[in-house]
């Protein structure tokens, strides 16, 4: 399997189900794995806070090409 950077949900594509995961990894809604932190920290801060979680929605709107 090919593995996506920033696929927080390892599905094999950057979609909503990411979005979702990331929105309530800052929610702490939901706790991630080590992976799924990793693949969440878009910025490489060593947080996944607002910032990653808007640049994922982002993307996945369309607003922006890369992350």
């Amino acid at each position: 399997m090919i593995i996506i950077q920033r696929d927080i949900n390892n599905n094999g594509k950057i979609d909503a189900g990411d979005s979702m995961l990331a929105t309530a990894y800052v929610l702490k809604k939901k706790i991630p794995t080590d992976k799924q932190f990793k693949a969440a920290d878009v910025n490489g801060d060593g947080k996944v806070n607002v910032t990653d979680s808007m640049r994922i929605n982002f993307y996945v709107l369309g607003l922006i090409t890369e992350l």
